[in-house]
């Protein structure tokens, strides 16, 4: 099986380097500098979006957006110049479940099969082989790539049908940014009130849960940085959205949680500013 991967940043980068432990891949990015890393470590760079399509039956993809996916696959010079009918497409990036059902069902057009499996644990998780992939899918091509998603880790979960992946995701990167937000807000009480950050580190009680040690480390080395998901913000509006316009599929909890929700999109940007602000304190 040949195996090609589209999208070589922080995240795709280091998903295709785990890959390239038991395999040799192809690969493609836009930047010529990554490009030349990556065949100097042994992956075949390909010249162009077809060129990469006609040598690989699966196709892996991680970039920003699923409007990203989209022009790669479907755009000028995309994927599906070069695409043969049987190839399976992995789609790892951080999607919008409801246009990735769109992107497959056009791709199925061309006798190809999307599987999205977008992933959680960071470029650590995947140097690591422990990061948690979700996917989506028919049941038949999920089966097809397992073997090769188990070479990244086998911490894998089938979530269903085509888009389901992505739900799971994005469900995830929801209670991600809420943990994050009331981390930095308890953190912050308790400076105010008299703690120093390295003595809420050092408390071993239960309540010190190992996320806020995690994130007061990065607090007291000055290691913020925005996270790798730049575009969490929009990703959580698209959540939001797409449960609005589902509300007779949602429990009655949803509305209650709704205003937290748009208010985790309304704040995120602060979120970037907001570490250095707390050590000033």
């Amino acid at each position: 099986m040949n195996v090609g991967y589209v999208g070589l940043g922080v995240m795709g980068g280091a998903l295709v380097r785990r890959l390239m432990l038991s395999r040799r891949m192809h690969v493609f990015d836009v930047r010529a500098d990554v490009k030349a890393e990556f065949e100097k470590n042994g992956a075949i760079v390909a010249s162009d979006l077809p060129s990469l399509a006609q040598a690989c039956d699966v196709i892996m993809i991680c970039v920003p957006t699923s409007a990203d996916v989209r022009t790669v696959v479907f755009g000028k010079s995309g994927l599906v110049e070069g695409l043969s009918a049987g190839t399976i497409i992995v789609d790892q990036t951080t999607g919008d479940p409801v246009e990735t059902r769109s992107i497959a069902a056009k791709l199925q057009e061309c006798g190809a099969t999307l599987v999205d499996a977008p992933v959680s644990g960071g470029p650590r998780g995947a140097a690591a082989g422990t990061i948690a992939i979700m996917c989506g899918g028919p049941p038949e091509a999920y089966e097809q790539v397992k073997p090769l998603l188990n070479s990244i880790s086998p911490n894998i979960v089938y979530c269903g049908t085509t888009g389901n992946g992505h739900v799971a995701k994005l469900v995830n990167n929801a209670v991600a940014a809420c943990n994050r937000m009331i981390t930095y807000e308890c953190a912050a009480v308790g400076v105010k009130y008299g703690l120093s950050l390295e003595i809420e580190i050092g408390c071993r009680t239960d309540f010190v849960s190992g996320y806020f040690k995690q994130a007061a480390y990065r607090i007291c080395d000055q290691q913020w940085r925005p996270t790798t998901n730049a575009h969490l913000g929009s990703k959580l509006q698209i959540l939001r959205k797409q449960a609005d316009d589902s509300t007779g599929k949602c429990s009655r909890l949803w509305p209650m949680s709704n205003s937290q929700m748009l208010d985790a999109c309304d704040q995120w940007p602060k979120l970037q500013r907001f570490s250095s602000c707390l050590r000033n304190q």
